[in-house]
């Protein structure tokens, strides 16, 4: 009885510490800020950038990868970053924030004119977001077990986060070398190349966002269409960041196919695919419960301390 006085405790504490952290008129001046400004953005590349078409919607293309970008950067700073701030849940209630402003970020992006794209879309990068803020939030909240300094915490996930973000740059030396490796070691080269460019792929958030307009777009499911000339024009308008789906091959001449991977769960095409749960449903599987996990050891931990 007496070991489970600490568990009921730090569960008790959950809601409490949601609503100092949550529920506050700051929070809802942010929720209309989030979504005023996504909206005036998108708006503003519409005029700024080429018009968009129903199969090509460039403003909101654009606008989608500095939302996305911005929002991270948004968690990072809302993350606990000094002593005073490493209270029970905090983690978790700076992940249920984020998320709260990403659904009124990508709401203002989907309500602004200048593009005919579905709300499917933006639920999907959404979702994506989330399960980049939880798998963030999960490292940091494990991290606060293990290094006593949040200051150097915040800092090494902010460096992780930045290696992530700027992959496609760097990424670019390392794939061309394993191809001069494997000449003396030929088992290197089918497996380092493509495990290198599926992680930058999954990893790496503005090229997850462009997985996402490549596979949830209202173009890739005009692709998916039964009529032969709707999804021959729609192919040609599915964004592609490098080149269509084999990402790597124009880019740096690379004739390893390194697909776009599903964001959403997809169903199989054809008896020879099988079931894909999706980058966000896989990274929300793990990065959950290694969040909950964290929190409720470092709940556990503050009565022993004081």
């Amino acid at each position: 009885m007496a070991s489970s006085l600490p568990m009921r405790q730090t569960w008790r504490g959950l809601w409490p510490a949601l609503q100092h952290n949550l529920l506050q008129r700051a929070l809802l001046f942010g929720l209309v800020l989030a979504f005023g400004l996504s909206l005036l953005l998108t708006a503003a590349l519409a005029w700024l950038l080429p018009p968009s078409t129903p199969l090509r919607p460039v403003n909101a293309l654009a606008a989608s990868f500095a939302v996305n970008l911005m929002l991270l950067g948004l968690l990072l700073a809302w993350l606990p970053g000094r002593p005073q701030e490493c209270t029970a849940w905090a983690v978790l209630s700076a992940w249920l924030g984020s998320l709260i402003l990403g659904g009124a970020a990508f709401a203002g992006v989907a309500w602004a004119p200048g593009h005919y794209e579905s709300l499917r879309t933006f639920f999907a990068l959404w979702t994506l977001f989330a399960a980049q803020a939880a798998a963030i939030a999960a490292a940091h909240s494990l991290l606060l077990l293990i290094v006593r300094s949040p200051t150097a915490i915040r800092q090494l996930i902010l460096l992780g986060v930045s290696v992530l973000v700027t992959a496609l740059f760097w990424s670019k030396a390392l794939i061309e070398i394993v191809p001069k490796t494997g000449l003396q070691e030929p088992q290197v080269t089918g497996r380092a190349l493509p495990d290198l460019a599926d992680a930058v792929i999954k990893l790496s958030p503005p090229v997850a966002v462009a997985s996402a307009w490549y596979q949830e777009s209202d173009a890739a499911r005009a692709g998916a269409s039964a009529d032969p000339k709707v999804a021959a024009q729609s192919e040609g308008c599915r964004f592609g960041l490098i080149h269509g789906p084999l990402t790597y091959s124009v880019w740096m001449g690379s004739y390893q196919a390194a697909r776009y991977p599903h964001i959403l769960p997809a169903r199989a095409q054809s008896r020879t695919e099988t079931f894909s749960p999706g980058i966000a449903l896989a990274m929300l599987l793990w990065g959950l419960p290694l969040l909950f996990l964290g929190e409720l050891l470092r709940g556990l931990e503050q009565p022993r301390r004081s």
